[in-house]
This record gives structure tokens, sequence and C-alpha cells, in this order.
């Protein structure tokens, strides 16, 4: 995730715009239109990030030749388990229409509440897989990539993407005790300082002092539910490096659920659009086990009300409360998705 904006094709834009599948409202016989509204069969298809904003695009597509597909990206179309995706015929009958509107080509209007972030950037050539039943099938042609995001206007009364904190179901990734230091976070020193400009290289090193798996496990579930660390008293002690923060929410890392938290750390958290939270009884701590998948649901609600929110384990069927010690400003950020999305949406409004 990558907190803020992902780049997408224009097949994206009906699954973030269209969630029914209904009569269809564009002509069967335009093919582009047809495209995009087939990516409303599954969002799989498309990668949703961590971050607050929704990206989409609009573009001019043709159907390809199935075979020359076939032959070209056999065995390269995987799913979320590392499965292979079958590429079948293309079949117009079997695309799914939708009746959101999508204006006209070469833009797609856009659903109530959202708004380009970017003037559209044109490319002569694009080549999208969407989801036709079980299968894929490649559509190819000119496209036109444009960012979009809440409307500042919209954002009190809008529903919100996943790609915004509301709901958390993910595994622990990681259980660890009192103390833990930024530098056991992140090591310092000349093994990794050469890749202090590259998030991704970085990456690798998190945790490597308390657990060498932990950035390989917790990639694996980057882009899909993310990860939870559990931790005891006095989380993130030490030096107030930033990378600390940055490279686990990188690696998916959604929230740390702590008996206390050292503030500079905690501060960073929330920067980055990390749900910190501690654990009123200590003892919880000690309940909950590394691969257990925790729930935490109605976040947003408890964020803005300053309430408790309450953790199901839903691997030992036990809840647990946790308490937020947030101000105003970082619960806005935290809906925001992070510093930077909040800066911008600052900027936007003035």
């Amino acid at each position: 995730m990558r907190n803020s904006k992902l780049a997408a094709c224009a097949v994206a834009l009906a699954a973030a715009m269209a969630a029914c599948n209904k009569t269809p409202a564009p002509d069967p016989s335009n093919a582009a239109a047809a495209a995009a509204a087939a990516a409303a069969a599954d969002a799989s298809v498309t990668q949703p990030a961590s971050g607050t904003d929704v990206v989409t695009a609009g573009a001019q597509s043709t159907a390809s030749d199935t075979t020359a597909a076939a032959t070209h990206a056999a065995g390269t179309l995987l799913d979320s388990s590392g499965n292979p995706i079958a590429l079948l015929p293309f079949d117009i009958d079997s695309v799914p229409m939708s009746t959101a509107s999508l204006g006209d080509l070469p833009f797609f209007s856009l659903p109530d509440g959202y708004g380009p972030v970017n003037r559209p950037r044109q490319t002569g050539f694009a080549r999208f897989p969407f989801r036709l039943g079980e299968g894929l099938h490649w559509v190819e042609g000119a496209s036109w990539n444009s960012l979009i995001r809440i409307a500042p206007e919209a954002r009190s009364g809008k529903e919100y993407s996943q790609l915004e904190v509301r709901r958390i179901e993910a595994p622990v990734a990681l259980l660890v005790g009192d103390d833990i230091s930024t530098d056991e976070i992140l090591p310092a020193g000349a093994r990794v300082l050469p890749f202090r400009s590259s998030i991704p290289e970085l990456a690798r090193f998190t945790f490597d002092q308390v657990d060498e798996t932990y950035s390989t496990r917790a990639a694996e579930t980057r882009d899909t539910s993310g990860h939870i660390i559990i931790a005891g008293a006095n989380y993130g002690q030490g030096s107030s490096r930033e990378h600390a923060a940055i490279t686990p929410r990188f690696l998916g890392l959604r929230a740390v659920l702590a008996v206390a938290f050292a503030r500079i750390h905690w501060q960073n958290l929330a920067n980055f659009g990390v749900l910190a939270l501690e654990f009123p009884d200590a003892t919880d701590h000690g309940r909950i086990r590394r691969d257990d998948v925790l729930v935490l649901e109605g976040i947003r609600e408890a964020l803005a009300t300053k309430t408790e929110i309450t953790v199901h384990n839903k691997t030992r069927n036990e809840n647990c409360a946790t308490r937020q010690n947030f101000s105003q400003r970082q619960i806005d950020m935290l809906l925001a998705g992070g510093l930077i999305s909040w800066l911008q949406e600052r900027r936007e409004l003035s």
C-alpha cells in the first residue's frame, strides 16, 4: 500500500463505480464501454492499495485476438493465491453490464463524490486483463489515465472505500515483548544505510534482528489483508527515525496493538496511517498468538467518537478491548490514510 496513490488501468473505473449487475446501460456493440463495465464482475483484477485515494482511468479499448493473447501471456496471470487464471475467448454477451454512466470516451464521468487529482495522461497503447466468468481476456488500446479521490466536499457523508481505515481483518505477523526499539524494528549501520532511499529494499531488513522471516511473511499479505503486530510496553522506544514506521507500513502493516507506546514512534505510526491502539488490560497481550486472525470493526465510527475498539480474535473466538489516545488531528490523518494525504486534502480545501 503505498499509502497514497496507485496507477490503475481503464477497467478499474467500472469496479470502483459499478457494484451492480443490472440491465445494460452501455450499448453492447460498443466494445470499449463493455470492456470497462466488465471490470465490475470481479474487482480482484485490480490491486487495492492502502491510502485514501481511489485510482481510475478512462480508455478506448478493443478486444485483442484471443489466440495471440493466450500465446503471449500463458501462465503469466495469477490470482491472489498464485494459481494460474485461464484465458478465455471473448464473448460480448458474457460481459456483465452496469447502469452506471461512464460518459463519452476518451473520458469517463465520475460517480458522485469523486473528483480528479491531475489532468489525464494519454498513452498510445496499453494492455489490460479483465475478468470474464472464471477466466480473463486481454483488452488493448489507447488509454487516458487519471488519479481520482473522494472530493473534499463529499467526505463527511461519503461511504469510504476499503482503502481507508474502516475495518481491519488481518493475521498477526509478529508478536513481541516490552521495550522493542526502533533499532530492532529497522536497524541502522553500514549494512542498511545504502538502501535508505529505496523503501522496497530497506523493507527487507525490517525486524530482521527479531524475526528474520517477518518481511517475507508480511509481504505475502501486503496487497490483500495486510497484517497486525502485537507488542508489549514501550513499543518503539529509542531513536525517532520515521523509517521504522515507513517500512512496516510498506509491507502492509495495518495496526499495532501494544500495552504502551513510545511517544515519538506512536506519532510516526499515525503519520503513515497505521492504527496504534493500547490494551487497557496488559494480560490481553498474552492471549494472542502469531498467525491469529484479528477483526477490528467500526474503526471510523470509534475514532470519530473516541471510544474503545473491540478486537475479535477470529481464530480463538475471543474478544478484548483496546483504547485510543489520538488527538483530533491524528484521527483526521488516520481517516485520510496518513499525513501526506491529510495535507493534500487541506490544500484542496484552502
